[in-house]
This record gives C-alpha cells, sequence and structure tokens, in this order.
C-alpha cells in the first residue's frame, strides 16, 4: 500500500507501507493529514489492508477499534469509526453492539445503524430498544425507530416512538386507555407537533379518550386537547367546556373553552355564567365571554364603558352574528370610536345593511369629529354615494 501524504502546504511525500506494522504505525502518526490520508486508503481497500495480517498479535480491524476507544469525541475519532464500517468483519458488529449507543457523530452513527440491519431481530431490538425513547439522542432515535419498524409485538411506548419518528409510513397505535401513557409521554416529549398529528387523525374516540386524561395533562396540552375536541364534536367536549366556564384555574385555558363555546350550540354555557366574566378583570377574556354569548344586552352602555379596543371589537363580532336594522345607530355611534379597528370594523357592518343605514352613515358624515367622517366617507363610498359626498364636503 502506498499512500500520499501532504505533509506540508506546498511540498508531498509517499508513504510507503508494507507491513503491519508500517500500517498500524501510520495509523499513530500525530499528523492529521498523514491519518486521514491513511484512513482513506484503508477504506478503499479494506481487504487488502487485512491482507497485511498481524503485528504483534493486532491487525488494522483491532487498531481501529482501540483507536477509537482511546480518542476522545472528534472528527479523528469519527473518522476512525467511519472506516472500521468498511470492513466486512464479525468483529466489527460486536464493536458495533458495544459502541453504538455512546456514538456521538451522525454519520457514524447512521452507518453503525447500516451494520446492526445485519443482526436477527432480536438481537437488534436488544441493541436497539434502550435508546429509542432516549429524548437526548435523535439521532440513535431515528435509525433506531427505522431497524424497528418490522419488529410487530413491541411494547405500546415502543411502537408508538418507532410510528412517529421512522422514515416510513407506519400506523401508531390507537389512543386508548391502555396505551394512554405512551401517548402522554409523546405529547410532552421531543416529538409533540407528530404526535399531535398523529393523534389528530384518530377523530373523536380517541379525542374524548384524552379528555378523560384531563388530569395528567399540562396546560398548552389541555388547551389543544379541548380545542381538538372541540371541534371534532368529541364526546364530553360539552361538558368540559361548561366546567372550565364556570371554575377554570387558569385564564387562559378560560378563554379557550370561552372560544370553543362560540362554535356550539347556543345553551352549551348559560348566560348567567358569562355575565360574570363580562367584568373580569382581563380583556382577553371579556371579549371571549362576549364572543361566546347570544342574549341581547346593552350594548351601547357596553361599548361606552369598556376601555380595551379589542373588547369592544368583540363585542361588534358579536352583533355581527344577529346583525339587523336596530344596530344600525349604535354602528354609527361606534364610527367615533377612538380605535380605528372598531370604525372600520362598524364601518363594515353598516354597508353590509345597505340603505337603511345611508341616513346614519350621511349624519356622521356632517359631524366636526374627523376620523369618524373619514369612515363614513369610506363606508358611503362601498354603498355609491360618491354624488352625495362630492356635494356635501365642507367648505
Amino acid at each position: 500500500m502506498t499512500q500520499a501524504n501532504p505533509a506540508s502546504s506546498s511540498v508531498h511525500t509517499t508513504m510507503h507501507i508494507h507491513s503491519a506494522e508500517d500500517l498500524l504505525k501510520a495509523l499513530r502518526i500525530p499528523d492529521q493529514a498523514v491519518i486521514t490520508s491513511v484512513l482513506r486508503a484503508v477504506a478503499a481497500d479494506p481487504d487488502g489492508a487485512l491482507r497485511f495480517g498481524r503485528h504483534e498479535g493486532r491487525d488494522v480491524v483491532d487498531e481501529l477499534m482501540a483507536l477509537y476507544r482511546e480518542t476522545p469525541a472528534s472528527s479523528t475519532r469519527a473518522a476512525f469509526g467511519h472506516t472500521l464500517m468498511a470492513f466486512d468483519d464479525p468483529r466489527v458488529l460486536d464493536f458495533v453492539c458495544e459502541e453504538f449507543t455512546g456514538a456521538t457523530h451522525g454519520p457514524v452513527i447512521l452507518a453503525m445503524a447500516a451494520r446492526l440491519a445485519e443482526l436477527p431481530v432480536d438481537e437488534r431490538r436488544e441493541v436497539l430498544e434502550p435508546v429509542l425513547l432516549d429524548p437526548q439522542r435523535p439521532t440513535h432515535v431515528r435509525a433506531a425507530a427505522n431497524l424497528l419498524a418490522d419488529c410487530i409485538d413491541l411494547a405500546p411506548s415502543q411502537a408508538l416512538r418507532v410510528a412517529l419518528v421512522a422514515d416510513a409510513r407506519l400506523e401508531p397505535p390507537q389512543l386508548t386507555e391502555a396505551t394512554a401513557e405512551a401517548w402522554l409521554r409523546e405529547l410532552a416529549g421531543p416529538y409533540p407537533d407528530r404526535a399531535k398529528s398523529a393523534l389528530a387523525s384518530q377523530g373523536p374516540r380517541a379525542a374524548a379518550e384524552l379528555l378523560r386524561q384531563w388530569e395528567h395533562l399540562g396546560g398548552d396540552l389541555r388547551r389543544w386537547a379541548l380545542q381538538w375536541a372541540c371541534q371534532c364534536g368529541a364526546e364530553g367536549a360539552v361538558d368540559r367546556v361548561r366546567a372550565l366556564v364556570r371554575d377554570a384555574r387558569d385564564e387562559a385555558t378560560l378563554r379557550v373553552a370561552l372560544e370553543c363555546a362560540r362554535t356550539m350550540p347556543r345553551d352549551v354555557v348559560e348566560e348567567r355564567e358569562l355575565q360574570r366574566l363580562y367584568q373580569h378583570d382581563s380583556a382577553d377574556i371579556r371579549a371571549a365571554a362576549l364572543g361566546a354569548g347570544t342574549d341581547e344586552l346593552d350594548w351601547r352602555a357596553r361599548m361606552d364603558a369598556e376601555p380595551e379596543g379589542h373588547v369592544r371589537r368583540a363585542i361588534l363580532g358579536r352583533l355581527e352574528r344577529s346583525l339587523s336594522e336596530r344596530h344600525v345607530e349604535l354602528l354609527a355611534h361606534a364610527l367615533h370610536d377612538p380605535d380605528w379597528r372598531v370604525r372600520s370594523a362598524a364601518g363594515r357592518m353598516l354597508v353590509s345593511l345597505g340603505d337603511m343605514a345611508l341616513g346614519p352613515l350621511r349624519g356622521v358624515f356632517l359631524d366636526d369629529d374627523e376620523d369618524a367622517r373619514a369612515a363614513a366617507g369610506r363606508a358611503l363610498m362601498e354603498l355609491g354615494e360618491q354624488q352625495w359626498i362630492e356635494a356635501n364636503l365642507p367648505d
């Protein structure tokens, strides 16, 4: 074996390897360029490297395994490991079984995984199952999942992780009381988005089971579970929304419950429960409660008393669900709101009412409030009143 070595930036030397002693010494020369060059030659002709035989009881495979284990984590250590994978030798497979879980270099992990595929299923599982659920080693986990994808008797936690992570499209276990612990671990684990996507495809029965696990869910997961259960009409969703509106422990979950209630039948949440929330200290809760209600209230008084613009917009949103002529005066009044978004929403709603809104809009256009006049003008233009506007422009 003859190997070119860039020994300096401008001078090239040639290293001649004639024996196992030469090869093993070359692998330990304290020069990265030499080592890299030798490893490249060995990987290109592993059988040729083995034909040099042994020196003091060790051949090239023994030496590479020893170097891998002696060398701290680095690109050099990775190069030793990667070169070993080129050898079709039973010692290499034993080495992989011992070192796979501790490997830290991505390409080496994947190369080792390719060799592990040579093992019988039972032996493969013995090596891979300990890393399959490890939250700190994603490359190991993916490799393990791909190599365990053909196993049919995995535990629920293992089968679920394989289905979520493997490259192949696999069906995860159904969420049931028996598999709930595994699902909860994944929903709170390193692959929550994959777990949610897989779970959402299982439909209302799975959503109902997730709601039954409510006490085991964290805050963010509770809110996601509630939204999903309400969207798919899962059993228990209505009762959960009612209970939360009555006595939610945190504002974020209460807000989601109110938003869900808005999409449900009218009698899901009683108006008397919402009345209490209309006065809530949180503007977000007030807005969500207003969105969930259906009864007619003194909207003018509420608009005037509400300090937050987005809550006033929520009031208009509630009106819009049953918009009629009786709301024209209130909407015209809202054109004077200090929040341009409120004025814009009121103007859009007045336009949707058509001719019945013309009188109030013209009145606002003649007002001294410039912002209100501008909002009314835009609405009148949309209603085709350009000629009237031109005739009534201020001098």
